[in-house]
């Protein structure tokens, strides 16, 4: 059978059994070895025999097996030039270093050998070595820590000065009394010319909740260099620029989108408590004479729902003219056009913007820096990273403008890092759920989103309920939200049926709002009443029975 193969497929079947019985490292793990031969391999002339020897070290010391007997062995040969065994040995060191009398004397006697490492031509030695020694757990041993780590951030290897922003985070971690060294190894470093050494530095500058004043110098240098960190960076640094932005800035000016979900929360507060607030006074307000006329004398009438006037918006297109022949190119010309878009306004007329607290703010009234925080961090609401958009999309709700252009933009971001892994949604949506309430604005154009899925977890429907109750302010957004509980009810699901019951209650609240010639609170009663008349399930009938009551 075997004649018969190929050449290259013969030579193939003979060479599998000798690669199938290779050895790799999980052997370390599942065979063992007799203390001797441990201690022959570390003291063989051979450096693959010694390294073998410090597998066995670390598989045995994974499992639970005490392998301090072999730390003498280990010490001596840290002066390797191998830097695989130096990895090995210094995991080894940091484990055992305080582990009894014996192990702390030996560690102190090591330390001159882990000083000259740092001297060495390798950046990757420097930084192991900085990295193992500040591992070091011995307190008799912090001001040389701390000495290795001045040492090491004027280093002129990027590299070996982000391993100083660990280890002085790890020595200030261990010794109080060296964080006033720690935090000026910090600030100095806030002005190194690489990224990667200023992000971690200003993550540190957090970590260690360093005065906020001593971040003014290099303030302007952080936001400007943000969309340059690496992701994890990003979002520590846009919490702390945050943090300083609520502390040396103004409150930005209340834009339109605020003015418009104001608006909407006194609209909803009336409708819940059955009195309306007066129509504006303004006698050009076409809204109070459409709702005044055949009112009779004096009749105060609710505000009108929210509607959607029309814009005159100028933009650019490129078109494109065609070439007669197949040989020659096609020309392209830009233009400017006029186009109509609508934007949605609660109750407001747009003929006096100004007087309703509907203009509309930007950049320019903000402080310079302000701005530029605010400019800068934008951009980063595209990262491919969850949890950097959010953080841009919580800066701004804190302290950006509350535009109705920025407002979408956050609200579109959002979205779409709503549709992530499961964990990240869940996250989202609980961050989500508390913006909605503030600014709903941001969210109603993308409503559907929020419909429940039928992959959704219980966490996420529940969340997804909760926002969309949030959502429904005005006849079209509660209209739409009561047909989509509605299809939940059906559901076979009876605590999914039961949130969905307890949603409607919610919605219910709006009491007096109107919708297809019934009020809100109406629709809700009548639903749910033919819900327990039509319903099997003891569960389901019972929410009900507690919400019909409630309302």
């Amino acid at each position: 059978m075997a004649s018969s193969l190929p050449p290259s497929l013969t030579n193939l079947a003979s060479s599998l059994p000798s690669a199938i019985s290779l050895p790799t490292d999980l052997r370390y793990f599942e065979d063992s070895a007799t203390p001797s031969s441990i201690r022959g391999m570390l003291e063989s002339p051979s450096v693959p025999g010694k390294i073998k020897g410090a597998k066995w070290l670390l598989a045995m010391l994974s499992k639970g097996i005490d392998v301090s007997g072999f730390f003498n062995s280990c010490v001596l040969q840290i002066t390797t030039t191998s830097i695989t065994l130096k990895k090995l040995l210094y995991l080894y060191l940091s484990h055992y270093a305080d582990f009894n009398s014996t192990t702390r004397e030996l560690t102190l006697l090591s330390i001159n050998t882990f000083q000259k490492d740092l001297s060495s031509p390798s950046v990757a030695v420097r930084g192991l070595s900085l990295r193992a020694l500040t591992d070091l757990t011995l307190p008799s041993i912090i001001q040389i820590q701390l000495l290795s780590v001045k040492k090491a951030s004027r280093d002129s290897e990027a590299y070996v000065r982000k391993c100083a922003v660990s280890a002085a985070l790890k020595v200030a971690g261990r010794a109080e009394q060296a964080k006033p060294q720690v935090t000026e190894i910090i600030i100095s470093l806030l002005s190194d010319p690489s990224t990667a050494v200023l992000g971690p530095a200003a993550v540190a500058f957090s970590e260690l909740k360093i005065d906020l004043d001593r971040l003014h110098p290099h303030y302007r240098r952080l936001v400007g260099l943000l969309c340059d960190f690496d992701e994890w960076s990003q979002c520590i640094v846009l919490g702390l620029l945050g943090t300083y932005a609520r502390m040396f800035f103004k409150r930005p000016i209340e834009g339109r989108a605020h003015a418009i979900d104001s608006s909407k929360r006194d609209f909803l507060k009336s409708t819940m408590s059955g009195t309306f607030p007066p129509p504006s006074s303004s006698a050009d307000d076409p809204a109070r004479e459409e709702n005044n006329e055949g009112g009779g004398g004096g009749v105060q009438l609710p505000p009108r729902d929210p509607e959607r006037i029309r814009v005159q918006r100028k933009g650019r297109r490129r078109v494109i003219k065609k070439a007669f022949y197949s040989d020659e190119e096609d020309e392209s010309t830009e233009e400017e056009y006029t186009y109509s878009d609508t934007e949605e306004v609660s109750g407001f007329s747009p003929s006096a913007p100004s007087s309703l607290g509907l203009t509309e703010v930007s950049n320019t009234d903000l402080h310079p820096d302000h701005s530029l925080l605010l400019t800068c961090s934008l951009p980063l609401l595209k990262s491919s990273n969850a949890a950097v958009t959010l953080a841009v999309i919580q800066l701004h709700f804190s302290v950006g403008l509350s535009s109705v252009d920025t407002r979408q933009k956050l609200g579109k971001a959002a979205v779409r890092i709503m549709r992530d892994t499961r964990e990240v949604q869940i996250i989202v949506l609980q961050s989500l759920r508390w913006m909605v309430l503030e600014a709903g604005s941001a969210f109603e154009p993308y409503l559907k989103e929020f419909f429940v899925k039928a992959g959704d977890c219980e966490i996420v429907a529940g969340l997804k309920m909760e926002i969309l109750t949030s959502l429904a302010r005005h006849g079209h957004s509660v209209d739409t939200v009561l047909r989509e509980i509605r299809s939940y009810v059906r559901s076979p699901d009876t605590p999914f049926v039961v949130k969905a019951v307890e949603a409607v209650g919610r919605v219910a609240a709006l009491g007096g709002m109107e919708i297809r010639g019934e009020t809100v609170r109406e629709n809700c009663l009548r639903g749910l009443n033919n819900l327990i008349v039509a319903s099997k399930d003891e569960e389901v009938v019972g929410a009900a029975l507690r919400v019909v009551r409630r309302v």
